[in-house]
């Protein structure tokens, strides 16, 4: 499902000369997925015609009865593929938004089964716009079964990529936790979406819609600088809210791994490399 280059020229329209263009910031969620949790008292639906979901704060992160928005192009490929078609855009690589992802959840169990069922209508979803649609999986993060649900969807669900937050299980990306998710993600070159799953200092942020504007970019380059110096920064990958901070700070993270000690030559120019992607990295791939 749109895993490489060949599928992108597929995509387009052989007769147009036009760039192709690829969105990789796009996000569904699948309604089924949304039934089941409102038959366990976690989600209404009840304004679902106004484009308007309530998520129990346990999946969605968020304060208690926060109104989210739910367009229709996220549990209906038909008109996604319309409004692609209006804004000229070729492939859309869909993931689950961050409020799907239990990130702030202590229990495991409901994570992995949100988690594993939100893939299977993900790529169920996906499949629908053929080769237009790509899949992004999510994984339970900080959780010991990330790197097996990453190797589900991409090998049984046949999902292009995968899609993290920024935190998940109580624990930041750089946890040992998540070395195994790792691991496997750079093995196979993977394709990894990173996006905020919450925002640093929440009640500074309350107002003037300040978790979108400053709250995101925040976690974003937070978490790519962890990653960074963790030495966890491996793979294709590219990062949500046009990768927070990182655009202006790819420089100091550099500096810093020659003022912090680090001076094996080899090590410091794996850093440069890491920061330059982070700092390059942006919500929409051309190509």
């Amino acid at each position: 499902m749109c895993a490489d280059d060949q599928s992108a020229k597929d995509a387009a329209d052989p007769g147009d000369e036009r760039t192709t263009a690829i969105d990789v910031h796009a996000h569904a969620m699948p309604l089924r997925l949304l039934e089941w949790l409102a038959e366990k008292g976690l989600a209404d639906l009840s304004r679902v015609d106004a484009g308007i979901v309530v998520l129990d704060p346990v999946v969605s992160g968020v304060g208690k009865n926060t109104p989210l928005p739910l367009a229709r192009s996220q549990y209906d490929p038909a008109t996604r593929l319309e409004e692609m078609d209006r804004a000229n855009v070729t492939i859309h690589a869909v993931s689950m938004p961050p409020f799907l992802y239990c990130s702030n959840s202590d229990d495991s169990q409901l994570v992995s089964t949100v988690i594993s069922q939100g893939n299977d209508e993900l790529a169920e979803y996906v499949a629908v716009g053929g080769n237009r649609l790509c899949g992004l999986g999510s994984v339970p993060l900080g959780l010991p079964g990330a790197a097996q649900e990453a190797q589900r969807c991409l090998d049984e669900l046949g999902l292009a990529g995968i899609a993290i937050g920024s935190r998940g299980g109580g624990k930041d990306l750089d946890d040992p936790v998540n070395d195994d998710l790792w691991a496997l993600l750079a093995e196979r070159n993977t394709f990894t979406f990173l996006h905020p799953s919450g925002v640093p200092d929440v009640h500074r942020q309350r107002d003037f819609y300040l978790p979108q504007l400053v709250g995101y970019p925040m976690e974003t380059a937070l978490s790519i600088a962890r990653m960074i110096f963790a030495g966890v920064f491996a793979g294709r990958g590219s990062a949500g809210s046009s990768g927070g901070a990182s655009p202006c700070a790819g420089s100091s993270y550099s500096a810093r791994s020659t003022s912090s000690g680090l001076a094996d030559v080899a090590l410091r120019a794996a850093i440069h490399e890491a920061a330059t992607a982070a700092a390059a990295s942006s919500e929409t791939a051309i190509v």
